[in-house]
């Protein structure tokens, strides 16, 4: 089962910091007025260096992980000193770096401040903030749905968000499907009858974004850019994500046995001890 996937492209003629203001309690100036105070920006940067840095904060429920890799010239860096709120990420069995003890606090509102150091030289920066969750209001789990119909998903409002993604996992032969990041109000999006082409169990869910900019289509990051990252191209995100429901188009194949549906909620859960390494990132670039 996958939960994070390819990111989207923005073109190549950014050039310059675009901001995106949003609000966080405690981090006011104290000349700030009260239209603008617990002010923060996710920026989108021209890269000062040759370094492409990937790192992602991701929540799940109860569960939590932060990810990162680095590489230079297409090669992997491993020797990089990445700090997130004064918590080392160390390299794991797969070779990412990882918050391998579970320092981190993985909670709505938490600010993450972001250093990657190579030798001397710190290459990249940048701050995030967990999301509140996108919980799904509309839909139960194990619901039935028509086939080849649309079906509406709402979702409670969130705050400390870019944008949200709604996820869609088929079964097979069908596509999975990802909508672009859209704008975090309104918080409700139609899922395209298409989608729903064949006989089985869809897992639905949604993903609320700390980083990347709305109205993006789904795809592959423009690597010249860094999004929320500041010195090296690349991307620093946070991720809340809502609980994954199973939206069933009846049929004779449609029904998981107990069994089948243990395992699914067993690799679901697994991405979040540890084993990253058997998805897909959320994060993903062109070469």
């Amino acid at each position: 089962m996958r939960i994070l996937k390819k990111i989207a492209m923005i073109p190549l003629f950014l050039s310059m910091a675009i901001s995106v203001q949003f609000t966080v309690p405690g981090c006011e100036s104290p000349s700030d007025s009260d239209d603008d105070e617990d002010e923060i920006t996710a920026d989108i940067y021209t890269p000062t260096n040759d370094y492409y840095v990937k790192v992602q904060v991701i929540k799940f429920g109860l569960f939590g992980c932060a990810q990162a890799t680095i590489e230079k010239d297409s090669q992997p860096i491993e020797n990089a000193d990445i700090e997130i709120n004064d918590v080392q990420l160390t390299m794991d069995d797969f070779g990412n770096y990882s918050d391998t003890t579970g320092t981190l606090e993985y909670k709505e509102g938490t600010v993450y401040m972001l250093e990657v150091r190579v030798g001397n030289s710190l290459i990249a920066k940048g701050n995030a903030i967990m999301p509140s969750a996108p919980t799904i209001e509309n839909l139960e789990d194990s619901s039935s749905h028509v086939i080849n119909t649309p079906l509406n998903i709402d979702w409670k409002s969130t705050k400390n968000t870019t944008s949200v993604q709604v996820k869609v996992e088929s079964p097979w032969p069908a596509d999975d499907y990802e909508s672009r990041f859209l704008s975090p109000e309104p918080s409700s999006f139609t899922i395209p009858g298409d989608v729903f082409s064949e006989i089985g169990g869809y897992s639905v869910s949604v993903e609320a974004n700390f980083g990347i900019p709305s109205g993006i289509t789904a795809g592959a990051i423009d690597s010249s850019l860094g999004y929320n990252i500041e010195g090296a191209a690349g991307v620093f995100i946070a991720v809340n994500v809502s609980e994954q429901l199973t939206i069933i188009i009846p049929g004779r194949s449609s029904v998981l046995s107990q069994e089948k549906r243990s395992r699914k909620k067993e690799i679901w859960d697994s991405r979040f001890l540890g084993q990253l390494r058997t998805r897909k990132s959320v994060i993903s670039h062109n070469p």
